[in-house]
């Protein structure tokens, strides 16, 4: 169906968990200044790539986000290529072998689609609707990151999920709804009937977002296969997707 990247342990986490952390943080702006916050999310987002095993995608995301927060603080102006390729740079220096690594490939590439590409691509519309906006946004942010990185996908697994951009739509609702669910959960366990509830709602919301990828896989034509790239085709391709 096309969701894997949304549903494995990767930077779109990283990425949530922060947003929650700060608008929590913001609510405390009395008591604790910007840059604290900010350092205060960064050490929380590296506690949590500890916990989940430093994966390639989620060390590459803290890494960054690191890199942004301290620019941030510095106040100097940053180039998000520049920091992606650094922060790339880095951890081949503490594990050369993880360029071969398909988790950190296709974080890099995804992510450097999203900087290539997305601002180009939500600027070919702007829906005054916020549903509508944030539907748009979505997908602009999924077709950036497909462009790069279909030439591994077609290479290592054969097979092309069409209804991608679907699937995106509803797995950022349901990543952010879940991850969100589970922080609650986690932060109140010990008050029993709330906690109870708030069980019920993420039970359901996991049910629902196995039913919508289960929908989506039993659409006929939801994937292309049969794809065998040669590594000198797969190349070929990255180059046609460069000259965009």
């Amino acid at each position: 169906a096309g969701a894997k990247h949304v549903l494995a342990d990767c930077g779109n986490h990283g990425g949530i968990g922060l947003y929650i952390i700060v608008n929590i943080l913001k609510g405390a702006s009395r008591v604790i200044s910007k840059n604290k916050s900010i350092i205060i999310s960064v050490l929380i987002l590296w506690f949590y790539a500890l916990i989940t095993g430093m994966s390639p995608s989620v060390s590459r995301a803290v890494f960054m986000f690191s890199c942004l927060a301290f620019a941030q603080i510095s106040g100097r102006s940053f180039n998000r290529i520049n920091i992606l390729f650094f922060s790339a740079f880095v951890l081949l220096l503490t594990n050369p072998f993880l360029l071969y690594d398909l988790g950190f490939q296709l974080s890099y590439m995804a992510m450097l689609g999203i900087f290539l590409f997305y601002d180009k691509l939500s600027s070919l519309l702007m829906p005054s609707n916020k549903i509508l906006k944030w539907i748009w946004e979505g997908t602009c942010i999924g077709v950036s990151a497909q462009l790069t990185t279909i030439p591994i996908v077609l290479f290592n697994f054969h097979i092309f999920p069409n209804y991608f951009v679907i699937t995106n739509i509803g797995m950022m609702f349901f990543a952010g709804a879940v991850l969100s669910t589970s922080i609650s959960l986690v932060s109140i366990f010990w008050f029993g009937f709330l906690s109870k509830i708030i069980s019920v709602i993420l039970c359901f919301l996991l049910v629902t977002m196995l039913f919508f990828t289960r929908f989506i896989e039993s659409l006929p034509g939801s994937s292309a296969g049969g794809f065998d790239l040669s590594f000198l085709l797969a190349f070929a391709l990255f180059i046609v997707i460069g000259l965009l």
